[in-house]
């Protein structure tokens, strides 16, 4: 009974939610809740480097049109990053996205299909590599030419279906790069050219 009680409470306090987020709900792909005190997770945001939101499009995933979870899809080919979702109560604008390590903002500005993109140079696995952090509002975020040390703030999310996504549903596109070159592409067409990216899962945590 008391656990009915809190979903009440919960539902009855629960704010508007728009018409994409009704969809997303309509379609079945939301976390389902196991246990009565996973509806906590509801009003409460789990960190944004958690598996739990990974239930979309991850490191290496074959998309298409045809096949991807995001309707309507615009890109097709093998997911060079790994895309951390949005819960349906939540303000993307709240979600803070930390840097993965210490190092200098090589690019911090809008570009086509992210909408605000920061760029990281960093040292992953001790090799130069590079991090990009996609779909993010460049308003009040780290800017090209800072310092930023790991797990510090670098932006928060940028709202979904804006400008600040480029059309895009709210979330993280977290991709690392090898080298020290910039690479914007959040597809690939071969699956062998995989190779020039790294898996975030275990950089941010996750994985461990």
């Amino acid at each position: 009974m008391r656990y009915l009680l809190t979903l009440l409470i919960l539902t009855a306090c629960a704010p508007a939610i728009s018409p994409e987020e009704q969809e997303f709900l309509d379609s079945g792909r939301a976390k389902a809740i196991e246990k009565p005190e996973d509806l906590l997770l509801i009003d409460e945001s789990v960190a944004l480097y958690d598996e739990s939101r990974i239930f979309k499009k991850a490191f290496g995933d074959y998309i298409t049109p045809a096949n991807s979870p995001v309707q309507p899809e615009r890109f097709s080919g093998y997911h060079t990053g790994t895309d951390f979702e949005v819960l349906p109560s939540e303000d993307p604008h709240t979600i803070e996205v930390t840097a993965l390590c210490d190092g200098p903002i090589k690019i911090s500005r809008w570009v086509k299909g992210y909408g605000g993109v920061i760029i990281q140079s960093c040292t992953i696995e001790s090799e130069p590599a590079t991090v990009l952090y996609g779909h993010v509002s460049l308003e009040d975020a780290a800017v090209a030419g800072s310092f930023v040390e790991k797990d510090s703030p670098i932006a928060v999310l940028g709202k979904g279906y804006s400008h600040e996504t480029d059309g895009e549903r709210p979330h993280l596109h977290l991709a690392v790069h090898r080298g020290d070159s910039i690479e914007y592409r959040g597809y690939v067409q071969k699956e062998s050219e995989l190779e020039g990216w790294v898996d975030p899962e275990g950089l941010t945590g996750y994985g461990s």
